[in-house]
């Protein structure tokens, strides 16, 4: 755990030479999924840690969700739109980077400090976009930075847009309300 935190710190710094170990090091696929954990863990009981455990555990889930479908997505869109060359984008090395890139939302855990949340989502939301932007640069090698931003950002939105309906909707089905009432 302390090389986990290690280098989640230094993608907090955006130490570039981390991002370069992330791109290329498909040992590191572990403690990526590791990353998304804690940084879903964060979310979490930083958001709704006063309305219950069932809260937290459909955020924890949902978190998890949302990251998979922000990865795949800037994958899939970034693997057919920023072709050039030979190059062949690996599709774990976009995971890992993606994963890695969630470290600035550790701040979120401080979202347990009474109306807190709202500053500290929106100051991670653009920190976690610009450290993914930095990172798939190293594995969208040929694409330039303005777009890997776009999809980085278009596919955040999808992804976050996605989890909040499913906040919302699965917070009704269980009958959970935010002030846990």
């Amino acid at each position: 755990m302390k090389i986990l935190f290690s280098r989640l710190f230094r993608v907090i710094r955006l130490d570039r030479t981390m991002f370069d170990e992330i791109a290329t090091d498909p040992s590191l696929q572990p403690q990526s999924v590791w990353a998304v954990a804690i940084f879903a863990m964060a979310t979490s009981f930083g958001l709704f840690s006063r309305a219950g455990g069932v809260a937290v555990n459909v955020v924890l889930i949902t978190t998890m969700l949302a990251w998979y479908i922000w990865a795949f997505s800037i994958f899939y869109i970034g693997s057919r739109a920023f072709r050039g060359g030979d190059e062949s984008v690996e599709r774990k090395a976009v995971m890992r980077m993606v994963a890695f890139a969630t470290a600035p939302g550790l701040i979120r855990l401080l979202g347990l400090i009474p109306k807190s949340f709202s500053i500290l989502f929106l100051i991670s939301s653009v920190w976690i976009i610009v450290t993914a932007v930095i990172g798939l640069k190293k594995v969208f090698v040929q694409a330039r930075t303005g777009q890997i931003a776009a999809v980085t950002i278009g596919t955040w939105l999808a992804a976050t847009l996605f989890q909040a309906i499913m906040i919302v909707t699965l917070l009704s089905v269980f009958g959970v309300s935010k002030s846990g009432s």
